[in-house]
């Protein structure tokens, strides 16, 4: 079970997930902690810098939220361009 607001980070939550890969330096690494760093403030829906359980949801899985879809479409966007 998830603490109840979540204190960790988007650099952080980014890091952990990095942490087994070579890449925690470099462009891809910064590209994906500026992701996530955009990610976390959309799916901060009271915006105190902390995500509870279902904004950690959204965060995790943005193509299921409504409020975060646009942001997914940027994503893919960006994607297709590179």
């Amino acid at each position: 079970m998830l603490p109840s607001p979540l204190l960790c980070s988007p650099h952080r939550c980014c890091a952990l997930v990095a942490a087994d890969s070579e890449e925690e330096e470099g462009d891809h690494y910064k590209d994906m902690v500026e992701r996530d760093e955009r990610r976390w403030k959309r799916a901060d829906k009271n915006g105190d810098g902390k995500l509870d359980k279902d904004e950690f949801t959204d965060f995790l899985h943005p193509e299921e939220a409504e409020h975060m879809r646009e942001l997914v479409v940027q994503v893919s966007a960006h994607r297709g361009r590179h």
